[in-house]
């Protein structure tokens, strides 16, 4: 009989052949199980870096929303006589932006295991 996988094809005859086609075959299938078991430990990890990096986008997304709370509270007067340099809001910035950056790296991440994970296990 004859299978037939992406870029592979095989037919199993009775013979000489038989064996060494077969023993081929399930080389190859033991391969694909190592690459899919791999794909989903990489997934499974990628996935609990996300949820790591989301809970901290979050958190420095509304420490931002906070200090410009707290910015507009002012009174006119208290806005004029300080600069921005002097409140927390730069620093509170660049760690809003290392945990955006960072967060949108691990979902990238995530998505593309999770989208070749589903593509190896339909194969």
């Amino acid at each position: 009989f004859f299978l037939h996988f992406p870029n592979y094809s095989f037919q199993l005859t009775c013979g000489d052949t038989h064996s060494f086609r077969l023993h081929n075959f399930i080389g190859i299938l033991s391969k694909m199980e190592d690459k899919i078991s791999k794909l989903q430990e990489a997934t499974r990890k990628a996935k609990e870096e996300l949820e790591k990096r989301k809970i901290a986008f979050e958190a420095s997304e509304k420490a931002v929303a906070v200090a410009k709370l707290l910015l507009r509270e002012l009174t006119q007067e208290e806005q004029e006589r300080i600069t921005v340099t002097e409140t927390k809001l730069p620093e509170l910035l660049a760690e809003y932006q290392i945990c955006k950056d960072s967060y949108e790296t691990s979902l990238n991440r995530y998505e593309t295991n999770k989208k070749y994970l589903e593509k190896l296990e339909i194969k």
